[in-house]
C-alpha cells in the first residue's frame, strides 16, 4: 500500500486542485438537480416537513446541517470518511468533524477563504472553475495534528439533503466535473475532466462515471499519456442521505486497466445536497480512492 505518501504528496497533487473550490457561489453551477428539472422554479425550496433549503451563501438567520466526505492522509496512511458540522448564519460559526478531530471556528471563513480553530486546525476554499459555482456545497482543505500525528484532508461538505426528503422512487441524473489524482511509477499526474452521476432512487444504487480528462504532468504541468481515460464507481448504496461503496474500475479505450495491484483496496464515500424543486436532491459530491503499488484519488461534484 501507498500508506507512505506524505502530506506533502496529497497536496502537492490533489489538494492544489480541490483546495481552490468555491464555497457556495450560485455563478457556475445549475440551478437544478441535473436532468430532473428542478431549477425552473426559483422561490424558497421547503422540504416535507417544512424545512426551508438555504445556500452556503445565505445571509439569512439559520443553521445549516452539514455533512460530506472526505480522503484523508495522516499517520496511518491514506483513507476515505464522512464527515459533518454547522454553519451559522449570519455569525458564520463553523463546526467541522470527521471520526477523530473537530474544528470549531466562531466566526467562520475569513476573507482569504480559511477557517481557524482555537487549536490550530484550518479549513481552506477558495473560487476555482473546474470545482467550484455550487450553491450547497464546497471543497477545501483540512489541516490538524493530533497526538498521533498531522493529518491533511481534502474535504466535499455541504448542507446536506434531509432524510425525510431523500426519494424513494425514480432516477435524478447529474452533471458535473471531477478532479483525479494519479501516483504511480510512470506518472504523477492530475487528470481534470467530467462526471455523471446517476442515482437510482427506487434501488438505492449510485453508478459515477467520470472521464473527457485533460491529463498533465504533476510536476511539469505537460500532457501527459494517460493510463486510464475513465473511471467508474459502480454499484454504490444508498444510505439516509449518503452513498458508498467499493468499486472503482478504471477503464483505457473502453477496455478495464489494473493498475495498481490485484491486492489495491478502494473506497466510494458521497452525499446529496439541497433540494429542488422536483423533490430530487439539488447537487451530489464525494470522493475515491485506489490504494495499492500506486495510487488514484479524486473528487467529483455535480447538479
Amino acid at each position: 500500500m501507498i500508506s507512505s505518501l506524505s502530506k506533502a504528496s496529497l497536496c502537492g497533487g490533489i489538494c492544489l486542485a480541490l483546495m481552490a473550490c468555491g464555497g457556495g457561489s450560485t455563478s457556475g453551477g445549475s440551478a437544478g438537480g441535473g436532468s430532473n428539472g428542478g431549477g425552473a422554479n426559483t422561490g424558497p425550496v421547503i422540504g416535507a416537513a417544512g424545512y426551508e433549503y438555504k445556500g452556503l451563501d445565505t445571509t439569512q438567520n439559520a443553521t445549516l446541517p452539514l455533512g460530506g466526505s472526505a480522503i484523508r492522509n495522516g499517520p496511518t496512511g491514506l483513507d476515505t470518511t464522512t464527515v459533518s458540522g454547522s454553519m451559522d448564519r449570519p455569525t458564520g460559526q463553523l463546526v467541522i468533524s470527521d471520526p477523530n478531530h473537530q474544528l470549531t471556528d466562531m466566526d467562520g471563513v475569513n476573507t482569504q477563504g480559511v477557517a481557524t480553530g482555537t487549536d490550530g486546525t484550518t479549513f481552506t476554499t477558495r473560487n476555482d472553475t473546474a470545482l467550484g459555482g455550487y450553491e450547497y456545497l464546497t471543497v477545501g482543505n483540512l489541516d490538524y495534528v493530533t497526538a498521533n500525528g498531522s493529518t491533511s484532508a481534502v474535504v466535499v461538505i455541504g448542507a446536506v439533503t434531509q432524510p425525510v426528503d431523500m426519494p424513494i422512487t425514480g432516477q435524478a441524473t447529474y452533471q458535473g466535473s471531477a478532479v483525479v489524482d494519479e501516483f504511480s511509477p510512470n506518472c504523477q499526474c492530475r487528470h481534470v475532466g467530467s462526471s455523471t452521476v446517476v442515482a437510482d432512487f427506487g434501488t438505492g444504487i449510485v453508478n459515477v462515471t467520470m472521464g473527457d480528462f485533460t491529463s498533465t504532468s504533476g510536476t511539469t504541468a505537460l500532457p501527459v499519456t494517460q493510463n486510464f481515460d475513465t473511471i467508474i464507481l459502480a454499484d454504490m448504496s444508498i444510505n439516509g442521505t449518503g452513498f458508498s461503496g467499493n468499486t472503482v474500475i478504471t477503464q483505457l479505450n473502453g477496455t478495464t486497466v489494473t493498475l495498481y495491484g490485484s491486492g489495491a483496496t478502494s473506497s466510494v464515500n458521497g452525499t446529496f445536497y439541497g433540494l429542488d424543486h422536483a423533490g430530487n436532491p439539488d447537487e451530489v459530491g464525494g470522493v475515491f480512492l485506489v490504494d495499492g503499488n500506486g495510487a488514484v484519488m479524486g473528487v467529483f461534484v455535480a447538479d
